[in-house]
């Protein structure tokens, strides 16, 4: 028989060895000590490598002489080999891929004092709960993809000690095939980083970002996935609303700002500027707005320049440029959406009430009628989400915030015909104050916000049947 090495690899002893024998080999000292507490050398062949766990020997450390001998004759013994020690990386990362809806993580890591943090460089965590605990080698957790963020086929990842991020494996890069069943995928983002701003669709098909903490706009492109810089507002608007009139150009109302809580202003997509109109009735932020079926635009809710929260209602009048009130909603709500159904009626969900609690309740205003009707509420409250109309006629929330939960990626489909919600696909980014906007092809565009994640990312959510 022959000893080929014996090392301690971190935590383990591998052993390699050959041996044509009757029975065990034991591995010894020359003092014919018998080290290992098993018998791991019964195999017989050329170059085999048995891994055991450093626990398991007595007196084995760097420099120690051991040699294999027949298990019922020490006469018959192999060559002696010198122990040697193999600098281990306290953590590696081996590979993460995307199999299907799950994320597999293989990594080995030599602590146990504390779990490992998934990273992408320099220093954001990934995951929302501890799954880098157990140490040991090439160790496998698979966790479902919903629960990292800002994870995609490419992403470089790295494994880091929990209280020292200065202790970090190598770089991975996530391989795999994105889910059959995903409908997000990542696209081109912002020129800057942006929040309380409104996405509208053009009648060109483009989507024009207004608003924020930016007085620049910018208009994206889905055939390229790029954005460019267009006009700047007249005045600040946050918290305000922007709505696409029939004529092709962007109605933006409210918000705070510099003295923009009545103002209004409209953006004129052919020559990429902005202009005044007339001011509303009552200064509002914090509200929402939609495009009536007879051109006019409906806005409700909201707060006032007294921090009121409103139930009161106007409607704009693209003709005459004036505001003029109308029914007020049965609830006093702000931070929700207003999104037009196909019917023509207007759905109104969530946002928080006098006592700034998020709302799971949803309203709808029929404008034949001028009246508010209650309808059945989302399954999660949630603020400072959105609401986009699909091509089935169906409604698709996104994000926002959860008083119980935090900033959320979960969505939830409304369907008119039966009045009820069901959960959709969640965001691969969670997500708030950010905005969206349904696509020429039925595709809905998702931009921006607060997050945990990057917040000039932007993804695509494509409906199911």
């Amino acid at each position: 028989m022959s000893l080929h090495s014996v090392r301690i690899e971190g935590t383990q002893v591998v052993v390699e060895y050959s041996k044509d024998l009757d029975t065990c080999g034991h591995l010894i000292t020359p003092s014919y000590m018998v080290v290992h507490r098993i018998n791991w050398y019964c195999d017989n062949g050329q170059n085999i490598t048995i891994k055991a766990p450093l626990s398991d020997f007595t007196g084995v450390s760097a420099g120690v002489q051991l040699k294999l001998c027949h298990g019922n004759n020490y006469n018959i013994c192999s060559n002696p080999v010198t122990v040697t020690e193999v600098e281990v990386p306290p953590i590696t990362l081996h590979s993460v891929r995307i199999e299907g809806t799950q994320l597999v993580v293989e990594y080995s890591k030599t602590f146990f004092d504390t779990c490992a943090h998934l990273l992408t460089p320099p220093y954001t965590i990934v995951h929302r709960s501890n799954y880098y605990c157990a140490g040991g080698q090439n160790i496998i957790v698979k966790q479902p993809l919903s629960e990292f963020i800002g994870v995609q086929v490419g992403t470089q990842l790295k494994l880091c000690h929990g209280n020292n991020y200065n202790i970090c494996s190598n770089l991975v890069s996530v391989g795999g095939q994105p889910p059959a069943s995903s409908a997000w995928a990542l696209t081109g983002g912002l020129a800057g980083q942006r929040q309380l701003h409104t996405l509208t669709l053009l009648k060109s098909g483009k989507a024009l970002v207004a608003g924020g903490y930016n007085r620049p706009t910018e208009v994206y492109d889905p055939a390229s996935g790029t954005w460019t810089t267009s006009g700047s507002l007249v005045t600040d608007h946050r918290y305000h609303t922007a709505t696409l009139l029939d004529s092709g150009k962007v109605l933006v109302a409210g918000g705070e700002g510099t003295s923009s809580a009545d103002s209004a202003e409209l953006y004129d997509p052919a020559s990429g500027t902005w202009s005044g109109t007339g001011s509303l009735v009552t200064n509002r932020s914090y509200h929402a707005a939609v495009l009536l079926t007879d051109g006019r635009v409906l806005v409700m809710g909201g707060t006032d320049a007294a921090g009121t929260v409103l139930a009161s209602a106007e409607v704009y009048d693209p003709a005459s440029g004036t505001w003029s009130a109308t029914a007020a909603m049965q609830a006093n709500r702000y931070l929700h959406t207003a999104t037009r159904l196909a019917n023509g009626k207007v759905l109104v969900t969530g946002g928080r009430d006098t006592s700034g609690v998020s709302l799971f309740s949803a309203e709808v205003f029929d404008p034949a009628t001028g009246t508010w009707t209650a309808v059945g509420g989302m399954a999660t409250a949630r603020r400072y989400h959105t609401a986009t109309l699909l091509g089935s006629g169906k409604v698709l929330v996104t994000g926002g915030y959860d008083d119980s939960t935090g900033i959320s990626t979960s969505t939830e489909l409304y369907d008119p015909a039966t009045g009820a919600w069901s959960s959709g696909t969640a965001m691969r980014v969670n997500r708030y104050l950010h905005a969206a906007a349904l696509l020429p092809g039925g595709k809905v565009l998702v931009a921006g916000g607060t997050t945990t994640g990057d917040p000039s990312s932007a993804e695509l959510y494509t409906p199911g049947n």
